[in-house]
């Protein structure tokens, strides 16, 4: 079962005692399953509805949770306006909700974030008590109430003075769990200084109530400004280098084709275009030789201290088997994306495929060469269109509300096919 983008506040309003749950949405119920819940309708130890109208007040805890879809306009500034008029009707539910529920808290939230300027999201709550992320916090030797939790797509990143803990319900445990599994795998491979001091270590793990919880150190530095300075680049592509070559070679995590094969799925519309794709990068890449990959390489996951990488943070998606370069090219083209504010198809249709067309630029010839490889212009070509497809399919594996979302496969997948072809 694939993890849902929507439920990673589970951890953080779910009580740690809850094994008896009323629950109305049934892919949160479907998630709670996953869990070990037991779904009911009478003597529940929680109510998680969609409305207070919903609410039966037999459990000790309440928690409402409200959403707006996103708007599929296709021309941006009509879908800011239709935005911002939908988080003001959600911020007008909540209060209702909230005063119909009476002495409830209320957040505003976005799977992007909690800061979005115009969420889509609340959640209105009621009841007191211990959560699964205060009782993983106790299970990890820290103070609960020191502990800051933030809700992340799938999960609950919590910040200690020297430790983070990950806690996470239902199928995005098993992000939880790789992400312990590689910092070990890591640690236990012997990285050079410029790795291993970059790489939080993996201080312990374990289960609280529903949920699964790691703890690792925390690193210094903050979020790297844009636009990304050469410098901080530079360092990325060392430190990547250095990452590639700690576990050489190994089966290749996936292929382009069936990679190709997923995002079909959800833009059945494209199965030709995209099988065709995936045949001729499988084809163009099959001599390059695959390494150790981080598979998450974005500015939310970097620490820098002014201009220099200090730390690299969220190693779920990391594992041997990987391409050259496709780390490195989601760094930089994500951080053209977040410049324009919008999804990342565009950035690789208009920015990344005339880049690897023209030949790219010296940091990626530069960092080819570190792992041995010899960029071309059709080289690059397929290795823009692998990292596409790569995180694409990743996208669409762990998070199963992402192909049912039309705005989403129309920018990240149908733009990119019609520039490719």
């Amino acid at each position: 079962m694939a993890a849902h983008s929507g439920h990673g506040w589970l951890p953080a309003y779910l009580p740690a005692s809850a094994r008896r749950v009323r629950v109305a949405d049934p892919e949160l119920g479907a998630t709670l399953r996953e869990a070990g819940a037991e779904l009911v309708e009478a003597d529940a130890d929680a109510e998680l509805v969609r409305s207070a109208a919903e609410v039966a007040r037999a459990a000790p805890v309440v928690v409402v949770s409200l959403e707006e879809q996103p708007p599929t306009d296709r021309l941006r500034p009509m879908r800011a306006c239709r935005r911002a008029a939908r988080s003001l009707r959600l911020r007008a539910r909540a209060r209702a909700a909230a005063r119909r529920l009476g002495d409830a808290r209320t957040l505003l939230w976005e799977v992007d974030g909690p800061s979005a300027l115009f969420p889509l999201r609340a959640l209105v709550s009621t009841g007191e008590g211990e959560t699964i992320v205060d009782a993983a916090a106790a299970a990890a030797g820290l103070d609960p109430g020191q502990v800051r939790p933030r809700i992340r797509q799938g999960g609950v990143v919590a910040f200690a003075a020297d430790a983070v803990l990950r806690v996470a319900v239902g199928p995005s445990a098993a992000q939880v769990e790789e992400h312990a599994r590689a910092l070990r795998e890591i640690a236990a491979a012997g990285p050079s200084p410029s790795v291993a001091s970059r790489i939080p270590a993996q201080l312990g793990s374990g289960r609280a109530g529903l949920g699964v919880w790691s703890l690792e150190s925390a690193l210094p530095g903050t979020l790297p400004e844009l636009p990304l300075s050469p410098r901080l680049l530079e360092d990325c592509s060392e430190f990547l280098a250095g990452l590639y070559g700690l576990v050489p070679g190994g089966e290749p995590s996936g292929t382009p084709a069936a990679d190709a094969a997923v995002l079909a799925v959800a833009s059945p519309g494209r199965t030709a275009a995209l099988e065709r794709l995936g045949q001729w990068v499988e084809r163009t890449i099959e001599e390059v030789p695959r390494g150790f990959g981080h598979g998450d390489f974005w500015r939310d996951n970097l620490l820098a201290d002014g201009d220099r990488l200090v730390g690299v943070v969220d190693w779920a998606s990391a594992g041997p088997g990987r391409l050259p370069l496709l780390d490195m090219l989601h760094l930089t083209t994500d951080a053209t994306r977040a410049r324009a504010r919008g999804h990342l198809g565009p950035v690789i249709a208009s920015h990344l495929l005339p880049w690897a067309r023209a030949g790219g630029d010296e940091l990626a010839r530069d960092h080819l060469r570190r792992v041995g490889v010899t960029a071309s212009p059709v080289l690059l070509e397929a290795l823009a269109l692998a990292y596409w497809l790569d995180f694409v399919a990743r996208q669409l594996r762990v998070f199963g509300d992402r192909g049912a979302s039309e705005t989403w496969v129309r920018q990240n997948v149908d733009v990119v096919v019609a520039a490719a072809e």
